[in-house]
């Protein structure tokens, strides 16, 4: 029986397109490179930021695209939104009893604000930031770490998120897998095998009470 759910934070619990693709965008711009297409951009999104700006401006600056990108989600917050269902849901989980908790690639100083700016605060035990780690998703160590502060075993637990990196941490952790096709990977995540696909968030507690 599940008892423990870790989410992914951004197109999963978040609405964070804008805020994403626009931080993408003006780094680039500012640090004089080409601006490349959102559809081209979505694929990599939800790798580590350097990685992301490895594929999107190989020959950059990595360090201070990063730094230029982070510099401005901190100034708009406001950017990142809960999709319609969350609140409602994780609302309902928590009167459920389940323990829940974040994990998320992002580093903690705009994570953080995002997380006080829509409320989710108030559901998530914690949040394992990119800070919190020594290694990011697809690696399954944030869900070790996550786990044990949960007091919780992989057989008791799963992860929800809307990338290929957040199936594979799942998985490269032995816990159960949900994916949902509303976030940056779209119907796409049905590829990467996750063991349930929900439309909504909605959807989640009734996969999980039975």
């Amino acid at each position: 029986m599940i008892k423990a759910i870790l989410f992914d934070i951004d197109g999963t619990l978040l609405n964070t397109t804008e805020l994403i693709y626009r931080a993408f965008e003006h780094s680039l711009k500012t640090n004089g490179h080409k601006v490349l297409g959102r559809k081209k951009m979505a694929g990599t999104i939800g790798k580590s930021l350097e990685d992301c700006y490895l594929d999107f401006a190989p020959d950059g600056n990595i360090e201070l695209l990063s730094k230029t990108h982070n510099e401005f989600q901190l100034k708009n917050p406001h950017l990142a939104e809960v999709f319609p269902d969350t609140l409602k849901t994780l609302e309902k989980l928590k009167s459920l009893g389940f323990k829940m908790a974040g994990i998320t690639n992002r580093w903690k100083s705009s994570g953080i604000l995002s997380i006080k700016h829509t409320g989710l605060d108030k559901y998530l035990e914690f949040v394992l930031y990119r800070d919190d780690v020594k290694e990011l998703k697809p690696s399954p160590k944030p869900i070790f770490r996550a786990l044990k502060m949960l007091k919780a075993q992989a057989d008791d637990a799963v992860m929800v998120g809307d990338s290929e990196i957040d199936m594979a941490c799942g998985k490269n952790a032995s816990v159960k897998t949900i994916g949902v096709t509303y976030g940056f990977g779209g119907e796409h995540i049905r590829n990467f095998s996750p063991d349930f696909v929900i439309d909504s968030l909605s959807e989640l507690p009734e996969i999980l009470v039975y």
